[in-house]
């Protein structure tokens, strides 16, 4: 199994830490502005962050098969949390491999394809009507792929704790500034998730 250039970006300290797994768009690259925003804000707030390129078109459900094995054989990573997202055709291979692996903590779909052709209401998100881990969505206002208003109709479905952030932007969200505030929603979102369930785990009453 060939793993892909990749890049892992780890906290300080030498516990095994939550990590989050996220998949690049179809042409936007892992050294593009929201990956590396994404690393930036994430980090700080203790879980690591592995993203990467595709090696070729049509590889991209074993490339990151190949990542999501190399991320549980990493001691570092604490294999109870791993998150797993993307950008684009990133978030559609990264709800595959939800679906796929039930001890995946949930998920972060960036610029996601919720504007479905006709007669397909789940798009290339299906099983959304049963997917209890906690969602992230994140779009542009302006995005032709994912209009606001579908975006909040189909993850009004999941029966889970899901939260939908449209910020300003399209399907780049902007650029420089709306990765970078991209980069804080997420690190929030995952923030809030991993560091409160790991304390409950703790707790002799959970």
């Amino acid at each position: 199994m060939t793993v892909p250039n990749h890049l892992a970006d780890f906290p300080a300290g030498d516990a095994p830490v939550p990590a989050l797994l996220f998949a690049p768009g179809q042409s936007y690259r892992m050294h593009r502005p929201i990956p590396v925003q994404l690393a930036q804000h994430v980090v700080p707030r203790g879980i690591a962050v592995f993203r990467f390129d595709w090696t070729a078109p049509g590889a991209e459900a074993a490339d990151l098969r190949a990542m999501l094995a190399m991320l549980r054989s990493d001691p570092r990573v604490d294999v109870r949390n791993i998150w797993i997202g993307g950008k684009s055709l990133g978030s559609v291979m990264a709800w595959q491999l939800l679906a796929d692996e039930p001890a995946l903590r949930g998920a972060v779909l960036l610029t996601p394809i919720c504007t479905p052709p006709d007669g397909d209401a789940d798009g290339p998100y299906p099983g959304i009507d049963a997917e209890r881990r906690p969602l992230l969505f994140l779009s542009g206002a302006e995005d032709r792929l994912c209009e606001p208003a579908a975006l909040y109709r189909f993850a009004a479905r999941a029966p889970g704790a899901v939260r939908v952030d449209v910020i300003a932007g399209g399907h780049d969200l902007g650029g420089e500034a709306g990765a970078e505030l991209a980069g804080r929603l997420v690190a929030d979102f995952l923030g809030s998730h991993c560091h409160h369930d790991e304390a409950h785990a703790a707790s002799p009453h959970a």
